[in-house]
Parts: C-alpha cells; sequence; structure tokens
C-alpha cells in the first residue's frame, strides 16, 4: 500500500467517524418530525405505514409480503383503534409539547450518569496481576480479583440507572398526561407541570421509582438466566429448558408490564410503589377487556414505521458519504484502484448500518412518547370506568370500539355539569345539552 493509498483510507475513516455521529445528531430533528407527522393525521398515518409495509415484504419475500397482508386485513378493527389512540395521544402531546423536551433531558441525564462508571472500570481494568499456572512453573498477567467484582457492581449499577431513566420518563409523561386528562375540552395545564412533574419524579417518588427500577433490572436478570436454560445438555435437556424458559419469560413479561401499569398509577394517585402496584393490578383485572390492541398494536406500528424512516434516513447518509468518498479518490488520484474502491464499499456499508442504528434508537424513543401517553390515556379510562364518569368522551369513545367493552348505560350530563354513565337509560332518551353528550354504547 502507497503513502497516497494510506492518506486516501486515513480521510474516508475521519469522514466515515464524522457520518456516524452526525446520523446521531440529525436523528433528533428526523424523530421530531416523526413524531410530528403523527400527531398530524395518525388515522392515515397508521394506514399508510401498513401498506408501505407490505408493500416492502412483498418485494423482499412475497410470502411474507402476503402474511402480513393478510394479518393487517384480519386485524384492521384494531388498526383503527390504534390510529384513533394516537390521535388522542397527538393531542395530548400538542398541548403538552415540553414532553418531547423532557424526554430527551432526562435521556442526556441517563448518559452523563452511567458514562463515568464506564470510564472509571475501563481504567480500573488495567490493574493486573501476575498469576502463577497451576500447570508450569511460568507466570501470566491476569486481572486483579477486584476488578471482576467491580464489573459486576458497575453492570448492575447502568442497568438500574438505565431503568431508573425509563420509570422517570414514564412518571413524568404519565402525570402531565392525567392531570391533562382532568381537564375540561380545550383547557391547558397552567404553570410548569413537566418540571413539576420531575421534580416530583425525582423528589418524594424517587424511593418508588427506584425501587420499580429495581424491579426492571431483576426481570431482565432472571431472563438472561432463562436463556442459558435453553442450552442445557442434549436435545432432552434443551427442550425442558426451553419450556421452563418460555414458562420463566412470561411471567418476567408479565411483572415488566404490571410494573409499568404500577407507575402509571403512582403518577396518578401519588401513592407507594407497593400500595400502587396492588391498586392497578386489581384496577387492570376489574378492566382487563381486550387490551391486546393497546398493549401490541401501537408499539407494531410505530416500530415498523420509525423502522421505515431509519432506513430512509441512513440510505440517504450512506448516499452521501459514498459521494464523499469518491471525492476523496478524486482528490488522492486513486481512480484506478480497485482496493480502494473496496474499501469505500465497506466503509459505506458500515456508515450505513451504524446510521440505520441511530436513526431507530433515536426515531423510535421519541415515538415511545406516544405509547407512554396511551398507556397514561388507559389507566384514566379504567380509573372513570371505576367511578362511572366521563371526563375526555373522545377517550371513551375509542375505547368502547372494543368488542368486549359493554359499558352499562348511556352517558348523560348530571347537575353538576359532569359526564357520567346513567345504568339502565339507554342512549337518545337524554337531552343532549350543551351538546355534550356522546352516544357511546347501547344499555347493556
Amino acid at each position: 500500500m502507497t503513502l497516497v493509498e494510506e492518506d486516501a483510507r486515513f480521510e474516508l475513516r475521519k469522514a466515515a467517524l464524522g457520518w456516524c455521529i452526525a446520523s446521531l445528531v440529525f436523528a433528533i430533528p428526523l424523530g421530531i418530525a416523526f413524531v410530528a407527522a403523527i400527531r398530524k393525521n395518525a388515522p392515515f398515518f397508521v394506514k399508510a405505514t401498513c401498506v408501505f409495509q407490505v408493500i416492502a415484504m412483498f418485494f423482499i419475500f412475497p410470502m411474507l409480503g402476503i402474511v402480513f397482508a393478510v394479518g393487517f386485513y384480519y386485524h384492521r378493527a384494531k388498526l383503527v383503534l390504534v390510529g384513533s389512540l394516537l390521535k388522542v395521544a397527538g393531542a395530548a402531546l400538542t398541548d403538552n409539547g415540553h414532553l418531547i423536551t423532557a424526554s430527551l433531558l432526562i435521556q442526556a441525564l441517563y448518559q452523563l450518569a452511567w458514562f463515568p462508571l464506564v470510564i472509571t472500570t475501563l481504567f480500573a481494568s488495567k490493574l493486573q496481576v501476575m498469576v502463577r499456572n497451576r500447570y508450569s512453573d511460568l507466570c501470566h498477567l491476569s486481572f486483579h480479583p477486584a476488578v471482576y467484582a467491580l464489573w459486576i457492581f458497575v453492570s448492575i449499577i447502568v442497568s438500574w440507572i438505565t431503568a431508573f431513566a425509563y420509570e422517570l420518563r414514564l412518571f413524568t409523561i404519565a402525570h402531565v398526561v392525567l392531570r391533562w386528562y382532568e381537564l375540561p375540552l380545550g383547557a391547558r395545564l397552567e404553570g410548569r407541570p413537566v418540571r413539576e412533574a420531575m421534580s416530583a419524579g425525582l423528589g418524594p417518588h424517587s424511593g418508588s421509582l427506584s425501587l420499580g427500577s429495581a424491579i426492571l433490572v431483576l426481570c431482565e436478570m432472571i431472563r438472561a438466566f432463562t436463556e442459558s436454560l435453553r442450552e442445557v445438555g442434549g436435545i432432552p435437556g434443551k427442550i425442558i429448558g426451553g419450556i421452563i424458559a418460555f414458562i420463566i419469560d412470561a411471567c418476567v413479561e408479565w411483572y415488566k408490564e404490571m410494573t409499568r401499569f404500577a407507575t402509571v398509577y403512582l403518577a396518578a394517585t401519588g401513592k407507594g410503589f407497593m400500595e400502587a402496584s396492588r391498586s392497578s393490578v386489581a384496577l387492570m383485572e376489574r378492566n382487563m377487556l381486550e387490551v391486546y390492541a393497546v398493549w401490541r398494536f401501537p408499539p407494531l406500528v410505530l416500530g415498523l414505521a420509525s423502522f421505515m424512516f431509519s432506513l430512509v434516513g441512513s440510505l440517504s447518509v450512506a448516499f452521501i458519504f459514498f459521494g464523499i468518498g469518491l471525492a476523496i479518490r478524486a482528490a488522492h488520484k486513486q481512480g484506478s484502484n480497485s482496493d480502494f474502491i473496496t474499501f469505500l464499499w465497506r466503509a459505506t456499508a458500515i456508515v450505513g448500518s451504524v446510521s440505520l442504528v441511530n436513526f431507530y434508537r433515536v426515531i423510535y424513543f421519541l415515538a415511545s412518547t406516544l405509547l407512554h401517553i396511551v398507556d397514561a390515556l388507559y389507566v384514566a379510562w379504567a380509573t372513570d370506568l371505576d367511578n362511572s364518569v366521563v371526563k375526555r368522551p373522545e377517550v371513551h369513545a375509542i375505547f368502547a370500539l372494543m368488542p368486549s367493552v359493554h359499558v352499562e348505560g348511556a352517558v348523560v350530563q348530571q347537575p353538576d355539569s359532569e359526564l357520567g354513565y346513567a345504568p339502565g337509560v339507554a342512549p337518545g332518551q337524554q337531552e343532549a345539552s350543551c351538546g355534550l353528550y356522546v352516544p357511546l354504547a347501547t344499555a347493556s
């Protein structure tokens, strides 16, 4: 390899590193634009996502495209529900736009929290001692026993910090959205609700969020342990281990879901974590209904859409980088060097792959704000059913689309101007006073 070619490759490596970092920066405005597109027309966005996904899969693997098309058609009613849910979530996010800023701030604080721990661990890993080989008189360098203990400790702490950042973000979003849910139609929260929610999460409720984070970390540790069960012994052992691992994974997933809803209920009531957990489980048992559409379909749709946006962004970055590589080749007169062209294609593939991961992580992270809003709306709606009140008719109208939802009575306006369910009164039998009457379901 000549000196000129080495200089050209060095320039290409610098450009590759720069564009990998730039993709992480560009992902933020692209993610904000992605969320804005959902807020503007969520039902159309859901339909477009499904159509584009089917077309893309059909071109890659026709049978898979057909499977996706049949699956989307079979669950078309739930997809309509998803579009309506995201529309209401978008309205809540429009009235509380600082939730996006709060999410980015919490993520930045999370990165600052674990970065010093990792750096300290890397420096501590240089602590080595001479160890005598048990089979000979030779000695070799090995890590000090304290280094192994430090690795375990730091990995647990970093996992806990990650879980705490998730819990704090979920608590902040739920706290603001549930306060917004209580307001009359068209009203907005006064003051600085996002700052107040974060202060509550980091202040009086920090212990509860820490406990929730510890439960999430324990769930992940158990899940990591179950993975080893799948590789035990021969084929019979792997089958038995796989069955046991499947059962444990199901239990772990259930605990994670209940921890999520417990955090939302904690934000709604201000109770301690254990009391909020018991109350939220009881609430879910009374109003479980057909919540599969709430738990599974919004993440699926947003995940597919985030991947498509990320793919477009990463291809754009890869195309620009390839053009820069061609310019570097021309500047260093490497036009006839086939090795440099091969190196350029490999570098482009790496930059595109890293950009895809960066775009997807950031875009889906911002889009998951809508998922947390949906969780909060579900808890608020279930609480309304317990109390036979209707605080947000548009939310009740959406959840009434579930086939398993059977609300007793019609929505009536009470003397204090509040809305509620009147058992034994069918829709159409009462006055639609003030334009607030919304027929949700027939009397059961």
